[in-house]
Parts: structure tokens; sequence; C-alpha cells
């Protein structure tokens, strides 16, 4: 999954990052962890 994809989840959780996170199947520090990496916060 790319970083596009990842905000596009994002966006579509209405920056829920708890909801993002069970969509995506991966924990929310995880999902933290890549917003941070990609510079999506």
């Amino acid at each position: 999954m790319e970083k596009d994809d990842k905000y596009q989840y994002i966006v579509q959780a209405e920056f829920n990052f708890s909801k993002a996170a069970r969509f995506l199947q991966i924990d929310r520090k995880t999902l933290y962890d890549k917003i941070k990496k990609y510079n999506l916060g």
C-alpha cells in the first residue's frame, strides 16, 4: 500500500485515525508512524 492509498483511507475515515487503522488492519501506533514517515500529518 502506498502513501496516497493510506492518505485516502484517512480522509475516508474523516481523519479518525482509530477507524482508519481498523480499516487498514494495522495498529493505530503503526498508522501514526506511517503518517509521520510520509509527512501526512
